[in-house]
């Protein structure tokens, strides 16, 4: 089951799915879809061979093709829907729902990524494939036998294990790795295409010489992007404030140490998190001192996985039981155990801003007195910023995964 798609006003840039250089160009099958500068270089093509616009026309139907081929597995694959952006090396795919970088990947999502990631590329090479067993048996005209070439170079040109083709992609989605070597190989990659850039700039003649080098350069652009983009996912976000958990975003003075499973506490958040479940045990926490896990957790709700989704789920039908029905606190364990039978409701939300929401910090800044009263503070702000957009819809989960007899 997935969460309907919100409509996105024409013009509006949904965070993630645009950069500078990129224009917007319609929607398709839920995906947005962005042209970037560099692919109107392909025009020149036109202009300086006779064959040209055949190719060009050839070409972009080829690189729609790769793009769609991956979109559609990735719904297929249930990893959502996003933006596909086509530039002068081809299509690429954005989805909003996996923010992981492959190498951080549960292994069941990192196989059903890598699919999705070879969709593309398989998809060429099987035209290619099929192109050439009809020339062979039958006459076929010439255009059919460029498309089939094309598109063999577009597969094969995408398997280039260099950041962003999908060849880089599939070496990182089929082991554990990194940050040290995939920082490492986006920077040997760029370095590569710097070369490979210049080279073609002296050696490639009037018109692939000039052309391939705007390309080499978009390339580059890509892969420190992509650099960027793993710093930013890796290492929280710091001011002088300090370093802001992912999560909740509160700043706290950077530490080295676990954080929680789902990935998206800074360590010293977590730190304060199990220094307070200390507490709780020894000394209680009053009445909502046992939803603390649940607020918690749904203050830091994890990447798009099905037992993340779960797990979210359970937390929320939890906190709803109790403070939009009134089920005693007390019972937490047992909703929690009832929301965990089947869970075929449960699909990932988007989580609302925290920004304004207590945080686990201010209980323990609490004497300890004062503790009880804060918890059902941070409790209550938690669940309000949930249930201000899903409470309706959480009020439906509970009915079908707590009250409804399976």
């Amino acid at each position: 089951m997935t969460q309907p798609e919100a409509a996105i006003p024409p013009g509006d840039k949904p965070p993630g799915t645009w950069r500078p250089g990129q224009w917007r160009v319609g929607a398709l099958g839920g995906f947005l879809l962005y042209l970037d500068w560099s692919w109107p270089f392909w025009a020149l093509l036109g202009f300086f061979h006779e064959n040209g616009w055949r190719w060009l026309a050839l070409g972009c139907v080829g690189v729609i093709i790769h793009a769609f081929a991956q979109a559609t597995a990735a719904r297929g694959l249930g990893l959502g829907t996003g933006s596909i952006t086509f530039s002068a090396f081809g299509g690429y795919l954005w989805l909003k729902d996996l923010e992981p970088l492959p190498f951080q990947m549960e292994p069941d999502q990192r196989r059903r990524y890598a699919a999705m990631i070879f969709a593309g590329p398989l998809s060429n090479l099987v035209i290619f494939v099929a192109l050439q067993g009809i020339s062979s048996v039958w006459s076929s005209p010439e255009i059919l036998s460029d498309f089939g070439r094309i598109n063999l170079c577009i597969g094969l040109v995408r398997l280039i294990p260099l950041y962003p083709l999908d060849g880089a992609k599939l070496i990182y989605s089929w082991g554990r790795s990194s940050v040290a070597r995939e920082r490492l190989h986006v920077t040997l990659a760029t370095l590569a295409t710097i070369a490979m850039a210049a080279a073609l700039l002296v050696y490639g003649g009037t018109y692939l010489g000039p052309v391939m080098f705007v390309m080499g350069l978009n390339l580059i652009r890509d892969s420190l992007q992509t650099q960027a983009e793993i710093e930013r996912r890796v290492y929280p976000s710091t001011s002088a404030r300090g370093t802001a958990c992912p999560g909740c975003g509160e700043h706290l003075p950077p530490i080295s140490g676990p954080t929680d499973h789902y990935g998206t506490a800074s360590p010293a958040c977590w730190a304060r998190y199990v220094a307070l479940a200390a507490f709780l045990e020894e000394h209680g926490g009053g009445p909502f001192g046992g939803l603390v896990v649940d607020a918690y957790a749904v203050q830091h709700p994890g990447n798009d996985t099905l037992n993340i989704n779960l797990s979210m789920g359970i937390h929320l039908v939890t906190l709803y039981g109790v403070l939009e029905r009134g089920v005693d606190p007390e019972k937490a364990p047992w909703m929690r155990e009832r929301a965990a039978r089947r869970g075929s409701s449960y699909y990932r939300l988007s989580p609302p801003s925290f920004r304004a929401t207590p945080k686990i910090g201010s209980i323990l800044e609490a004497p300890e007195s004062e503790r009880p009263a804060r918890i059902e503070h941070y409790v209550r702000g938690v669940w309000e910023a949930w249930a201000t957009e899903y409470r309706r819809l959480l009020g439906k989960w509970y009915d079908q995964e707590v009250v409804a007899e399976h």
